[in-house]
């Protein structure tokens, strides 16, 4: 009777030990799962990186760059400026047209090909000299309303718009006004006479801007704008004869720090 109990336990077992093993494959099976996915979470994404020229040490307005002073360093990608520069070589015998820190990402905005120490001039700076690389340095006719209340400053941004009034589609004996997008994230390198870095001011510093002081009865404003834009804005400021403007030119001021181009506002079309 023994003997029978024994040999008929055997099957019984069988289920046991298979779903024991099948348990254990399972669980090995999500352990190498979830590393994989931890691995690829954790290392592909952040490992990613791009080569940038930064600066070495602290460099002040108006210095010429020196070899020590830049270095190619791997950046993570997700952190690096579209603009930075790629190599040293291109950075080197440039001037700064802003103070830049230790670390920070070198850009063509903050440079310019001039050559010159701008501390030769004494805190008493020719615009030609601070205006970045590829741009031109073009001047609006402006007054207080159209400066934005007079309040704007050489270190500022603004957004270019033209308005002028044209025939209404709806009534030919009524005209409307009508608004469209110049230029957008243009820096102010001057108001009247008053150039950025004049005072040793620092272009989107807080100290920089503060350092100029606003010129409510400024009649032009100098900004740095690409040959193109040049073109466009003297389009648009046609028929300057004194303050008489054919169309008029509005300066809106961005947010400190902001900057793009939003491609949702209606551009003007030549």
């Amino acid at each position: 009777m023994i003997k029978n109990l024994a040999i008929g336990g055997k099957p019984g077992r069988l289920p046991l030990t298979l779903g024991l093993v099948l348990g254990l494959l399972s669980a090995v099976l999500i352990v190498v799962y979830l590393s994989q996915v931890g691995g690829g979470d954790g290392g592909g994404g952040s490992d990613l990186t791009v080569a940038g020229v930064v600066a070495n040490q602290d460099i002040p307005i108006g210095t010429k760059i020196t070899a020590d002073m830049v270095t190619l360093k791997q950046l993570p990608a997700s952190a690096v400026i579209p603009d930075v520069f790629k190599t040293t070589d291109i950075v080197v015998g440039k001037v700064t047209t802003v103070a830049v820190t230790a670390g920070e990402q070198i850009l063509p905005a903050k440079l310019t090909s001039t050559g010159v120490e701008l501390t030769q001039f004494k805190g008493d700076l020719p615009v030609s000299v601070v205006i970045p690389e590829g741009r031109r340095g073009f001047s609006v006719l402006v007054s207080e309303v159209s400066a934005a209340g007079g309040l704007l400053r050489p270190g500022n941004y603004v957004d270019v718009i033209s308005s002028q009034e044209v025939v209404s589609t709806t009534d030919s004996s009524k005209t409307v006004g009508t608004a469209c997008y110049l230029a957008q994230d243009i820096e102010v390198l001057a108001v009247a006479q008053q150039v950025i870095g004049s005072r040793g001011a620092a272009a989107e510093t807080a100290e920089g801007i503060a350092a100029a002081p606003a010129d409510s009865a400024a009649a032009s404003v100098t900004l740095a704008v690409t040959p193109q834009e040049a073109g466009t804005l003297a389009a648009a400021q046609r028929g300057v004869n004194g303050a008489d403007v054919q169309e008029q030119v509005w300066l809106s001021v961005r947010p400190f720090g902001e900057h793009g181009v939003l491609a949702d506002l209606p551009g003007c079309t030549q």
